[in-house]
């Protein structure tokens, strides 16, 4: 206790790492953009240096200018440079404080405290990223968890926890990324064998098919794999903690009642394999890359994805005590949307496909061309109806006493598990047609990491899909009260405690 009892009210500084990170980003940015004119004009690159060095003064100088303290109520950063910034974080309001450790992290021994508010605002961004060396940033962590949780920060042990195979990490690299981007992936390999075995001279059409492969699935595949490197999932009491990482060490923990839904997601590919990976909306942290949710399980299969929900997010487990699919008559409104989609995409395919020997002068290529474009008319229109179809069949939703559940996806499938209490918004609507034959749309709004997610639903009646506000209203009625009776009467608590049971 005497090492966090140091730590509050003394001001200290960011380790100066933040300093040789913001020169390396823009040096980077900047011989990225001015390459190209160092062969023909070497002297630009003496502009460029002098600019980095101007560049690192004025970072030298943020750096220094720049102020910490932890006081009793909350953080303080001060900076007083050229304009003054005093920013003040309440600990009532910070949500989570996370660990970074990225390649320059690792080579100084330092590790970045990424700090989150609970609020949907800013969440791309932390409120404030904390550089420091290793030790230092240990009890600064602790010094902090204390203060927001009244505890300390309790890490899983080595054995402790679920970890993955090497195997699902492969398999989660490369089939966890949308179906349409792997379908399309393999459709331009495929041309790019064809191509190699059958046209002469066809070497350009090769590589141009081969990086365009590379570009949308093989690196993005790559990148994946090494962020979720050695991905190992645990949770002590109320507080589930992950890491993961091969290059830029990642690792994280927040309460369960930070969860505001749970999405198992399969794709086509994982549906193959039998296997599923799980997404979570949580509020107050920084996923490891800003355009992905954190994740509590990545691809593996689905015993092991019962496991993690069994053991990580038990609350999560629910039985439905109603089931509902979309009604037959859902087709209708949805034939009218595709009616409206085709009606603006076929007519252009049409004249197109007339007219393509004013556009394209080699034979060759307008009589591909003509069996093309009929052939991709017949495939968009085929399979809109079979989207039609499908969604019919398979989009649902399960009502429980304190959960809800939209099964959405037709090739990529999504259960999401939300719970009533979580919910900011729920809104139905309908078109005309869908009004005609009593039936509307739900979209729920709730706090995620990446900011208000909306999930919606299909078609159903308005009585199934009111039954949602219906039973939100319920629970915040019970909820209300309950704090009302308990106010002055402890043994109310405990009487509408075991009610809610």
């Amino acid at each position: 206790m005497n090492e966090h009892s140091e730590a509050m009210n003394e001001r200290f500084r960011n380790s100066a790492t933040v300093v040789v990170k913001n020169v390396a980003t823009t040096a980077a940015i900047l011989l990225s953009m001015t390459i190209w004119f160092f062969i023909e004009q070497p002297q630009v690159a003496i502009g460029v240096i002098v600019v980095i060095a101007l560049l690192t003064a004025a970072f030298c100088w943020r750096w220094y200018r720049t102020l910490i303290e932890l006081t009793d109520e909350g953080m303080i950063i001060e900076r007083n440079t050229v304009f003054k910034l005093k920013r003040t974080i309440p600990y009532i309001k910070i949500a989570s404080i996370n660990a970074d450790r990225s390649v320059i992290d690792r080579i100084f021994g330092t590790v970045s405290l990424k700090v989150n508010i609970n609020t949907s605002t800013n969440v791309l961004a932390p409120e404030a990223v904390l550089t420091l060396k290793k030790e230092f940033a240990e009890t600064i962590r602790e010094t902090l968890s204390l203060r927001i949780f009244d505890r300390e920060v309790t890490e899983p042990g080595d054995d402790e926890g679920i970890t993955f195979s090497n195997t699902e990490l492969v398999l989660h690299g490369l089939f966890s990324m949308s179906s349409y981007q792997t379908l399309f992936a393999i459709a331009v390999l495929v041309y790019a064998v064809i191509v190699s075995l059958f046209a002469e001279g066809g070497l350009a059409g090769v590589l141009l098919a081969l990086f365009i492969v590379l570009t949308i699935h093989m690196v993005p595949a790559i990148m994946t794999m090494i962020r979720f490197h050695g991905f190992k999932v645990s949770r002590i009491g109320d507080t589930i903690h992950i890491k993961h990482g091969a290059v830029q060490n990642y690792k994280t923990s927040f309460e369960i009642s930070r969860i505001n839904a749970v999405r198992i997601r399969r794709t086509f590919f994982a549906r193959l394999l039998k296997s599923a990976y799980i997404e979570a909306e949580v509020v107050g942290i920084s996923a490891a890359k800003n355009d992905q949710r954190p994740l509590i399980c990545i691809l593996c299969k689905m015993s092991s994805v019962r496991n993690v929900m069994e053991t990580i997010v038990p609350e999560f487990i629910y039985v439905p005590y109603e089931t509902k699919k979309q009604p037959p008559a859902s087709k209708w409104p949805m034939l009218l949307n595709a009616a409206v989609v085709l009606a603006a995409i076929l007519p252009a395919l049409g004249y197109l496909s007339l007219n393509i020997d004013h556009i394209v002068y080699d034979t060759e290529w307008i009589a591909w061309a003509q069996t093309a474009i009929p052939t991709v008319m017949v495939i968009i229109t085929a399979g809109v109806l079979a989207g039609i179809y499908y969604s019919i069949k398979l989009r649902g939703f399960d009502i429980g006493d304190h959960m809800f559940t939209f099964s959405n996806g037709i090739l990529d499938r999504e259960t999401s598990i939300i719970s009533y209490g979580k919910v900011q918004i729920a809104e139905t609507g309908a078109g005309i047609m869908a009004r005609r034959l009593g039936l509307a749309k739900c979209n729920i709004s709730l706090l995620s990491t990446l900011g208000t997610k909306k999930i919606g639903s299909g078609y159903f009646t308005e009585e199934d899909l009111k039954r949602i506000p219906d039973r939100m209203l319920e629970l915040l009625e019970y909820e209300l009260s309950c704090k009302i009776l308990t106010q002055n009467d402890p043994k109310q608590k405990e009487a509408h405690s075991d009610a809610r049971v």
